[in-house]
């Protein structure tokens, strides 16, 4: 064993991951405001997706000089929700397809740190694979839709996306390279419906119940924002039970 690194012979490991997540933690526990803003980006709502949905929130309500102007950036932006929900979907198909990937803080081998808001024995809860990250998926994919309407609070969805996802790597859960897998795949979750004929079929009914029945739209848009805001826990859990209440796993 210690003849060559350990990522030589763990095979759910490789060089760049365990070289970086171990950098990383070196500095867990020394400074408990930090240790707590990081595990507020990976825990706490309020910080890792209300703030991304509020900017999403923001361009929806702008008002450009042309009114088809305004229902483009509207569709662009229906383009990201969309995208918020296919994007983890998509990650996790593709982590349920390979071999189950144990996260840094439940591996012995790694004898990760804890940063000192954390309390051993609670990640246990992640017990499905680390990669990719669904929740990196969902991050990109708002923060891409942002960006395509507005240069200024797209760098700052940017900042946001990359600031809980590298919190992600600071507490555990996952390793870079789940990361950026799954940012990659909400970067081009997005891109792949609002450069082509899937953002006309998604954003035309949704703009065309706007007009008619703005209550009933506004009802609906609350709540997929509200679930992508939210990672899409609730819906995650209820999905699971219905599963397996109906035996499929």
């Amino acid at each position: 064993m210690d003849a060559q690194p350990l990522a030589m012979v763990v095979p759910h490991m490789n060089s760049f991951d365990f070289a970086t997540v171990t950098y990383i933690n070196s500095f867990a526990g020394h400074a408990e405001w930090f240790d707590a803003l990081m595990h507020g980006f990976t825990t706490n709502y309020l910080l890792k997706g209300a703030p991304l949905m509020a900017l999403l929130y923001a361009c929806w309500f702008f008002q450009e000089k042309d009114p088809v102007a305004t229902q483009a950036n509207r569709s662009r932006l229906l383009a990201a929700i969309a995208a918020s929900v296919l994007a983890p979907v998509v990650a996790r198909l593709i982590a349920l397809s390979l071999p189950t990937r144990i996260r840094p803080v439940n591996d012995p081998l790694m004898h990760f740190t804890l940063p000192l808001t954390m309390v051993p024995g609670r990640a246990v809860a992640f017990d499905w694979s680390c990669f990719p990250s669904d929740t990196a998926a969902l991050y990109f994919a708002l923060a891409m839709g942002v960006m395509a309407v507005s240069r200024r609070l797209g760098l700052v969805a940017m900042a946001l996306a990359v600031t809980a996802s590298f919190a992600r790597v600071y507490t555990g859960v996952h390793y870079p390279t789940d990361i950026l897998t799954g940012g990659l795949i909400g970067v081009v979750v997005f891109v792949g419906i609002e450069r082509t004929a899937l953002i006309s079929w998604i954003a035309k009914p949704a703009l065309y119940l706007q007009d008619r029945n703005p209550g009933l739209f506004y009802a609906v848009f609350f709540l997929v924002t509200d679930q992508s805001a939210h990672i899409l826990w609730e819906s995650m859990l209820l999905s699971r039970y219905l599963v397996h209440r109906i035996g499929l796993l």
